[in-house]
């Protein structure tokens, strides 16, 4: 039927005439065939609402009257012509009469007499690419059909040249129609080429085609380099995913022979990562091959993972001076410009840090460079450019629809606030961030952002908060990372608030044995000596406390405002009480050039205290400065200590029923156990898992498990969650066993 003999059918129907287009849609659809036009018509028609209240546009359904009519065309037109069909479906617009011909194993004649019999049927054209159509088709294939077609139709393109997204199209197919990706050797090489094609415009697609990718391919060193890549790409989507693909790559590194020049990229991303431990076995595997490898020094700008400012670390081990970020081609060659201008301003002027921010885009292989010199303003004296930085790349991340990227920069941006004093914000942007994080199990990273929230909660008193994020069991593999280590700084800070004092020291030992461990002990990014010495004061310890905060300034740190002026304060605190207010002014003095407004308020307490205990008028006007701070910072706890005048010695006020003395019953179970067995349950019951023990004590997981199971038994109880609390743990167990 042509198209005016469509519309003088119409004419039977009341009501259809009158709707623009509808004869034009029954026409394209139908091809003109009577029997495809009276099932279309009937399935208008036989709806059951009023015709003035019908869709003006024609849509069939599947399993429908139109659906069973082309069932009909198609057996009319023979089995060979459904599998043309199909063979059209699958080839779309590179649909020839050559290419059918060799996919469905026939002559390009046949073919041809089978495309006419379709035209005629109105099946083809505009009919078969309809979706009911194309379904229909499919349905009525033999099961396995299709994934083989798509199968033989990766094969054919490829060896014709044809574009790597398009041959890996049909092998993305192949899996998805249940066929087995059993694929051939240069399968993995096209997959991998076309993923680079989507990761700007459809990451989820890219991240397919490299999980296809690393599934269909047997070498170990491609393997390796694709689960680098997965890694690196998936960071933008989600943090704890990411993790996963590089501990898949470090292990399949360890299983075999793979050449420097896919260890560099891994090494690179572990660091950039804060994957200590793994990027030292790395860095030992690159040191084992004989290739002769050097970093350019544009790469140093890498150093972020842990040399916010730039500054030369004496200590710091080769592996810290990592190649590259695993990207893409496209990616490295555009990040190279701002490679070497990100290595010139990191440690130089904020105005020359702020230059490069403008200059950067926000990809894939920029991220660690971006965050290197946000780190560096965030450490520096201009912590309100850094955080603004944090905000404008945060908005970029949130453009890209890259959930992992937003939580990264807002994570930054919650530890700028923290630095800044700002105890509110800090939570605020914590949460933010971990709000962007998939809700599956939590990530290594995510512990970076609970650390923050973890002592801004504190700070601000908020126990119960504060101690429903020390109850989560942390990851197996977090001491194994940067982000273990601010997590177990914050966890100690928390138990020095709530008087844990053991429970504190063994954390902050734990970072400074690693922090040493891995090369990088700076104080300006996690000042553990005086933490300890804080703990130490509180102890009584006055000796051990001062030689701590002596080690601390002695540092390349020790000039830097910030940790210059928290550690004057406790070197105060352990001189003598006529001498504390000259060291005090001075802490004073560098704590308000560093901007952090929590620290002053306290320098200023201690300050006010000393001077109370001289007689000295002047203490009522310290007084109300470091209480109007501490109200500014909602820093509650430190704002109660000064509104009551409690001495800096006794520590923070506890609220009432936050903090639980230990119970007769629990000495008493304490004094059932081995020296070994009390070492062993105490860390447990401290929410150490068995590997951190063994890390911690220097033996075996073995040993630890058969410990704990004498433990259980001795207590009569039946899991960790029952080990009592506290079992009187002397804290300085601590640092011998460390």
């Amino acid at each position: 039927m042509t198209a005016n003999e469509v519309v003088h059918a119409l004419s039977r129907y009341p009501g259809l005439t009158e709707q623009d287009g509808m004869a034009a849609a029954l026409h394209r659809i139908s091809g003109g065939n009577p029997l495809l036009l009276r099932a279309l018509l009937s399935e208008h028609t036989g709806v059951r609402t009023p015709a003035a209240l019908r869709p003006t546009v024609i849509e069939p359904q599947p399993g429908g009257a139109f659906a069973r009519a082309v069932v009909s065309c198609l057996q009319s037109c023979g089995q060979n012509v459904l599998t043309l069909a199909a063979a059209m479906i699958v080839l779309e617009q590179l649909a020839t009469t050559s290419l059918l011909a060799r996919l469905i194993g026939t002559t390009r004649t046949a073919v041809s007499q089978g495309m006419s019999a379709l035209e005629s049927s109105g099946l083809s054209g505009e009919g078969l690419r309809h979706p009911v159509v194309r379904t229909t088709v499919l349905d009525h294939l033999p099961p396995g059909t299709l994934a083989e077609m798509h199968r033989r139709a990766a094969d054919i393109l490829h060896t014709q040249g044809c574009d790597a997204s398009e041959v890996a199209r049909h092998l993305l197919a192949v899996v998805s129609e249940g066929g087995t990706p059993d694929f051939p050797t240069w399968a993995g090489d096209v997959l991998r080429s076309a993923a680079e094609e989507f990761v700007e415009r459809d990451i989820e697609q890219a991240v397919g085609l490299l999980e296809l990718a690393h599934h269909a391919c047997a070498d170990t060193e491609k393997r390796v380099a694709i689960k680098t890549r997965l890694a690196a790409i998936v960071w933008r989507l989600d943090p704890g995913l990411s993790e996963q693909h590089l501990a898949d790559a470090v292990q399949g590194a360890r299983s075999g022979a793979v050449p420097v020049s896919q260890l560099l990229p891994l090494l690179h991303l572990l660091v950039a990562q804060g994957r200590m431990a793994e990027a030292a076995d790395v860095r030992g595997l690159i040191s084992s091959l004989p290739e002769d490898v050097t970093a350019d020094a544009s790469d140093r700008v890498y150093r972020a993972a842990m040399d916010p400012d730039g500054t030369p670390v004496g200590t710091e081990p080769d592996f810290l001076l990592p190649t590259r970020l695993a990207g893409s081609p496209d990616e490295l060659a555009a990040a190279q410009q701002h490679d070497e201008q990100a290595f010139a301003v990191v440690g130089s002027s904020s105005a020359d840090i702020t230059r490069f921010l403008q200059s950067t885009k926000l990809t894939g292989a920029t991220v660690p460079p971006i965050v290197q010199a946000i780190m560096a303003l965030t450490t520096s004296e201009d912590l309100e450019r850094g955080a603004h930085w944090c905000r404008v790349f945060r908005d970029e991340a949130q453009r890209f629809d890259a959930p992992g990227w937003q939580s990264l920069f807002s994570g930054l941006h919650a530890q700028g606030l923290l630095r800044l004093g700002d105890l509110s914000g800090a939570e605020q942007h914590s949460l933010e961030a971990l709000d962007r994080l998939s809700d599956q199990k939590p990530s290594d990273f995510s512990y970076s952002v609970l650390s923050t929230l973890l002592r801004a909660r504190t700070e601000m008193g908020k126990y119960a908060e504060a101690a429903a994020i020390v109850e989560q069991p942390v990851p197996d593999t977090l001491h194994l990372t940067v982000h273990g280590l601010a997590y177990f700084r914050s966890r100690a800070q928390y138990y020095m608030a709530t008087r844990q004092f053991q429970a504190a020291l063994i954390d902050l030992f734990q970072v400074g044995r690693l922090m040493k461990k891995w090369g990088i002990d700076r104080p300006l990014v996690l000042p553990w000596r005086t933490d300890v010495a804080e703990v130490l004061l509180q102890l009584g310890q006055v000796a051990r406390a001062e030689q701590l905060v002596h080690r601390q300034l002695s540092m390349t740190d020790g000039r830097h405002p910030w940790v210059r002026g928290t550690s004057l304060r406790l070197r105060a605190a352990t001189s003598d009480p006529k001498r504390r207010p000259h060291l005090l002014h001075q802490a004073i003095a560098e704590l308000r050039k560093s901007g952090d407004k929590v620290a002053l308020a306290r320098a200023l307490a201690d300050l006010g205290d000393a001077l109370v205990a001289l007689g000295d008028p002047l203490a009522r006007t310290i007084r109300k400065e470091a209480l109007s701070l501490a109200a500014e910072c909602k820093a509650a706890v430190l704002h109660e200590r000064i509104l009551h005048g409690a001495p800096p010695e006794l520590g923070p006020r506890i609220e009432p029923g936050t903090v639980h003395p230990v119970a007769g019953r629990e000495k008493e179970a304490g004094s059932t156990l081995s020296e070994s067995e009390r070492r062993v349950a105490s860390l447990a019951a401290l929410k150490y898992t068995n590997r951190e023990i063994s890390g911690i004590l220097h033996i075996t997981v073995s040993t630890v498990e058969q410990h704990l199971t004498r433990v259980y038994r001795k207590l009569n109880i039946s899991r960790r969650q029952d080990l009592p609390a506290r079992l009187d743990l002397h804290p300085m167990d601590a640092s011998e066993a460390l």
